[in-house]
């Protein structure tokens, strides 16, 4: 996320020198003024800025823009403010197209983190697990109890271990292998093993060296018996 974040600071950055093709054009019309008043809504609220420090200044901005619309193509007196906003329009669709490109790639990264919990928790009993600010775990028992990872049942942690990974794997190709992932789990998980790496990322490739029939599952037609390769 932080990478995210710092990409769209460039742009920002970047995006107060004028370029070649600056140009004054027509003004957008009321609705894309108001969609692009509302990103920036949103973006104000990203980086955790206090209201009160912007909310007056974007209404005076986009109130100037309002009165211009009225005066836009009426009038030849136009100001020097109301060139520096025309300007300054054009550089907050810029940074509001960004900022939407940014926030879907968000959103992908997210979407697989919360589908990761949203299995764990569904396999978890009498516990829940979300993640902080850092990205830390945080396992709360039904009482309300914090436990540490240490504290988790082998089963539990090998579990948590062998989703992060296919987590991590960000949904590109990879062959995942695994030697007796079955160790420590219970049967109920043993069974949606392969299906649950699946859903995490659906470009992998997965190899088990298993004892377990529970592992195998409905996958009997995949199966290799080693013993019978090897002579």
């Amino acid at each position: 996320m932080n990478a995210l974040h710092e990409r769209f600071q460039e742009h920002v950055f970047l995006s107060l020198l004028v370029k070649e093709n600056d140009k004054v054009a027509a003004l957008p019309g009321r609705e894309k003024v108001d969609s692009e008043k509302q990103a920036l809504l949103q973006i104000f609220s990203e980086f955790k800025l206090d209201k009160r420090s912007y909310q007056k200044k974007l209404d005076g901005h986009f109130g100037m823009l309002e009165d211009l619309r009225g005066r836009w193509g009426k009038s030849t007196d136009l100001k020097p403010a109301d060139f520096m906003a025309i300007f300054s329009l054009h550089r907050i669709e810029s940074t509001v197209d960004v900022w939407e490109g940014i926030t879907k790639e968000k959103n992908r990264i997210v979407s697989s983190r919360d589908l990761f919990l949203a299995i764990l928790n569904k396999l978890l009993l009498k516990k829940t697990i979300s993640l902080n600010e850092r990205n830390e775990l945080v396992i709360k028992t039904e009482s309300g109890k914090i436990l540490k990872p240490s504290q988790l049942s082998s089963g539990e942690k090998q579990i948590i271990v062998i989703l992060g990974e296919a987590l991590l794997q960000e949904g590109q190709s990879f062959i995942y292998m695994a030697d007796e992932p079955e160790i420590s789990l219970h049967a109920a998980w043993q069974e949606s093993l392969a299906k649950n790496i699946k859903s995490l990322n659906p470009a992998a490739q997965i190899v088990f060296a298993t004892h377990s029939p529970d592992v195998v599952g409905a996958n009997q037609d995949r199966l290799i018996h080693m013993d019978r390769c090897v002579k």
